[in-house]
C-alpha cells in the first residue's frame, strides 16, 4: 500500500470557514460544487475528510 501524507495550517475565518490548500484537493480530486465527508474520529482526535462516494448519496 502507498502512503501519501500532506499537511497544512490554516486559520477558520468568521464563519467558520476553513480553505482545503491545493494540494489536499489534487490528492482528494476534489473540486468547486463536489461533495466531501467530513466527520471527528475521537480515537485518534482528528477531523478527517474525503471525497462522498456517490452510492452513498442520501435522497
Amino acid at each position: 500500500m502507498i502512503v501519501i501524507s500532506s499537511k497544512a495550517v490554516r486559520r477558520l475565518d468568521d464563519l467558520g470557514r476553513v480553505v482545503i490548500p491545493k494540494e489536499l484537493r489534487k490528492l482528494l480530486d476534489v473540486g468547486g460544487g463536489d461533495v466531501l465527508d467530513i466527520w471527528y474520529d475521537y480515537e485518534e482526535d482528528v477531523v478527517k475528510i474525503r471525497k462522498h462516494r456517490v452510492d452513498e448519496l442520501d435522497d
